[in-house]
């Protein structure tokens, strides 16, 4: 399979100032992708065609990590960014911990079109310029969000990214037990007292 990768909207990561996880290297990483892709087991997913793909450690170095750590920082230490319409303070980039593991999230085109945020409807006006703009392109995968994470394995969402997955921005959270959002929310709440995302 000849992957072509489209970038989502939200994803910042390959911008010159991204917040969170940012690509350094965009050819090496999308070359790495693309082979861990083929390595996938889809069967695995929680919804078809919505894939979170663990990337080889050979890829780390291309990738700076999302986050750093709470303990021992001062205001200096952080900026104001605004981001998906808040605005918000985030640690430095240069206080990003290294990167002990990477995964991506990647769609097929389909799944991608079918996702309940791609098209936005906001005061009874429909928003379909994200759609549009990947229904007409050649891609076979949309990357929606690139994850280096300081820790080993997959932290848990954050609190706005949560809060949204359990209002309908997402497919997956529709299937999750009351346990399971418990759980999910108490692991949120620990991991983002501890660590906080860095940006440019």
């Amino acid at each position: 399979m000849n992957s072509k990768f489209a970038i989502s909207n939200v994803c910042s990561c390959f911008e010159q100032k991204a917040i969170g996880t940012k690509v350094l290297y965009k050819e090496v990483f999308l070359n790495s992708l693309a082979e861990a892709l083929l390595n996938h087991d889809a069967t695995k997913d929680d919804v078809k065609g919505q894939h979170l793909v663990a990337m080889p450690k050979d890829a780390f170095s291309a990738v700076s990590a999302g986050v750093g750590k709470r303990a021992n920082t001062v205001p200096g230490d952080y900026i104001v960014r605004l981001y998906r319409g808040h605005c918000n303070a985030y640690l430095k980039r240069h206080l990003a911990e290294k990167v002990k593991s990477l995964s991506v999230v990647v769609y097929t085109k389909s799944a991608y079109l079918s996702d309940p945020d791609v098209v936005v409807v906001r005061d009874d006006v429909v928003d379909m310029a994200e759609y549009n703009r990947i229904a007409a392109s050649e891609a076979s995968h949309v990357i929606v969000a690139v994850l280096a994470f300081a820790t080993n394995g997959e932290p848990p969402y954050s609190p706005c990214r949560l809060v949204s997955n359990l209002a309908g921005g997402n497919l997956a959270a529709a299937m999750w037990s009351t346990d399971t959002i418990f759980r999910k929310a108490k692991e949120c709440i620990a991991y983002y007292d501890e660590w906080c995302v860095v940006a440019d």
